[in-house]
């Protein structure tokens, strides 16, 4: 069996949360693909949901959460359900800027927060 290597998927689109992001902030901010539902995760908590959103038509999201943030755990943006979008899982696979973390799965992208 031939399976494919990552460089075999068709790259994905860039995603970005601003920094600094500070111990105690309770709005995420960032940037994506317009459209797109994404989930804020805790990585350090193994994939704690720490908010959702849709992307803006012009590429930003504001998140805001309920919890504040704590200093030292790292963070992780994920595609949300994209259940009644006009995208696929397929075009969320790989990008050089994308991670794979055990417990968690894909992220499209990851900071510490200060």
């Amino acid at each position: 069996v031939n399976e494919p290597t990552i460089s075999e998927y068709p790259e994905g689109p860039v995603f970005s949360i601003d920094q600094p992001v500070v111990g105690g902030d309770t709005v995420v901010t960032g940037n994506g693909p317009a459209g797109v539902p994404i989930t804020l995760i805790s990585v350090s908590e193994v994939g704690s949901l720490l908010g959702e959103t849709v992307i803006e038509n012009d590429g930003s999201f504001t998140m805001e959460l309920v919890t504040p943030l704590k200093s030292n755990h790292t963070i992780g943006l994920q595609v949300g359900n994209l259940e009644g979008t006009e995208f696929t899982a397929e075009q969320f696979i790989y990008s050089p800027n994308y991670y794979e973390r055990p417990l968690v799965g894909i992220l499209v992208d990851m900071v510490v927060v200060e």
